[in-house]
Parts: C-alpha cells; sequence; structure tokens
C-alpha cells in the first residue's frame, strides 16, 4: 500500500534510530519512506511523505499516520526552544551536519553524462542564474550559525492534519471504496470522476476522533508527554551527531606514494593472501 502525505515544504532524509521510518519499520508496517517536493513552482510548493505500507501496516495506516504526525509536533517542539541566537541547538547541529556533507558532495562529485546534465543546467541558469546555477541548493556558504530558525518553525506549523491531503492506493482503500460507493456523503464527498483521463477515485472526511488523536489530543501509548499537551512516542528523537563526517579530504600520509599520485593502472594488483582453508 502506498500512503501520501502532502504539505507545503521541506526536508532531508533520516532512517536511523529515532526516525519515524526506524519506528515503524520495527513495527513491521512499513517498507519504505521518502519526503521531498511534490509540486515546485516559483510560488508554490507541495511537500509530500510517501509511504510504502506492508500487508499489517495497511490494516494500521491511521496509526502510521499518528507516528508522522508526531513526528512533525517533535520537529515544531524543538524548533520553537531554539531561538536565532542560540548556536548550539541540535536543530543548528542538524544543519551543519547536512552543511558540511552537502560541500563534500558538491566538490567530489563528476556532473554526469551531458545529454542529461546540460539541459538541467539549463534550467538552473533560467532560475538562478549564471553564479549560482552550479552551487545553488549545496549549502556551500551554510554552517550552524545561518539556519533560519524562526522559518523553520513556520513551515514546521504547517505540518498539521487540518493542512493535509492523505492519499491511499490500495486494494483494501478500492474495496473499502467499493462498499462506501452507495453510502450519503456530504457535499464533495464520495465517488468522483477525474476531469480528463476519467479515472475514479474516492474522496472520504476522516473521523474527528482520528483527527483528535493525530493532533496530539488523544491518549497514545508508550509515549513522552511535553509542554503544549503533544504527545509523541519516546521511540521518536531527532537525528544523533553524524560521526562520520570527514574533518579532512587530505590522503592519509602513510599512504605509499605510488598511491598518493592517483590510480596504479600500470602496477599489477597483488595477489590474494590466502587467511584461513578450512
Amino acid at each position: 500500500m502506498n500512503v501520501c502525505f502532502s504539505y507545503p515544504p521541506f526536508t532531508k532524509g533520516h532512517e536511523g534510530t529515532g526516525s519515524a521510518f526506524a519506528y515503524l519499520q520495527d513495527l513491521g508496517w512499513l517498507s519504505s519512506l521518502s519526503a521531498g517536493a511534490r509540486v515546485n513552482a516559483p510560488d508554490f510548493k507541495l511537500f509530500q511523505i510517501d509511504m510504502g505500507l506492508t500487508k499489517e501496516g495497511e490494516t494500521h495506516w491511521e496509526e502510521v499516520a499518528s507516528v508522522i504526525f508526531a513526528y512533525c509536533r517533535l520537529l515544531r517542539e524543538k524548533a520553537k526552544k531554539e531561538d536565532d541566537r542560540d548556536t548550539t541547538g541540535s536543530l543548528r547541529r542538524i544543519w551543519k551536519e547536512m552543511s558540511e556533507l552537502d560541500k563534500i558532495f558538491f566538490h567530489e562529485t563528476s556532473p554526469g553524462g551531458s545529454y542529461n546534465y546540460v539541459p538541467a543546467l539549463c534550467s538552473r541558469v533560467v532560475s538562478y542564474g549564471t553564479e549560482a546555477c552550479l552551487s545553488a541548493g549545496s549549502m556551500l556558504d551554510e554552517d550552524e550559525g545561518t539556519l533560519p530558525i524562526s522559518d523553520f518553525a513556520r513551515f514546521s506549523d504547517l505540518l498539521v492534519p487540518e493542512n493535509c491531503l492523505i492519499e491511499r492506493c490500495s486494494k483494501a482503500a478500492y474495496e473499502e471504496m467499493e462498499s462506501d460507493k452507495d453510502r450519503i456523503f456530504a457535499e464533495g464527498f464520495g465517488l468522483k470522476k477525474e476531469r480528463w483521463y476519467g479515472v475514479e477515485y474516492f474522496l472520504s472526511p476522516i473521523k474527528n476522533q482520528v483527527v483528535s488523536v493525530w493532533k496530539g489530543d488523544g491518549d497514545a501509548p508508550d509515549s513522552t508527554e511535553t509542554k503544549n499537551n503533544s504527545i509523541y512516542p519516546k521511540e521518536l528523537s531527532l537525528p544523533q551527531p553524524n560521526r562520520y563526517i570527514p574533518q579532512t579530504l587530505d590522503l592519509c600520509p602513510e599512504l605509499p606514494e605510488d598511491a598518493r599520485k592517483g590510480p596504479r593502472i600500470e602496477k599489477p594488483i597483488d595477489p590474494p593472501s590466502l587467511l584461513v582453508n578450512e
């Protein structure tokens, strides 16, 4: 089953301990999760979270949504605790790590094949101009002090159930539609047909009780309660410090001279050494 959340903008991936992905995968409910811009226009952007649920996860899709909204509340609370003068917060540390990785990828990655690279570059010239077309979006000038924390808080305020569309694409969702298509719904809901291609889809409201839980107003098992009545599972947290970001890209001084000069194309590869023979 695929579930899509559509929102206004942002983020980069987090699949480690404390992430919504890891939490839902440990429950056996999730097989994939991605997030990013679904619609990207000069004056409008739609943020989407796309999840592939397991068969068991599909029966718990409302709880899956609750976990996603809980992580959004976590982000919102963390953003409101940090201010523009605080340079030691977790969000600023993550922002710095992202910028460090972006700098490495920008300087160490080849541009790729010209067939795809040139059209993409032309598009970026139109959007960013000739000076920034190569580096735009790579965070080359960012550090922990440049995080626009007030904008982050403002955007995180938008990640709430009232501002969201949820799309379910699965056999079970279709069967639910089939069983409900003759039911009388309020105006605007029920069985619909897409204008241009004639594809049928079903539009239904979400129960108020479910929305209340998604907003953190209801009780959640095994949870941590924070200020403003926001509740999220205790397993959810921001990413831990990334210990694997290199501090320098200089070659190790112990490398032999021929290895330091580049690929050893003309030198034959040494034969492997037998370690165990059983």
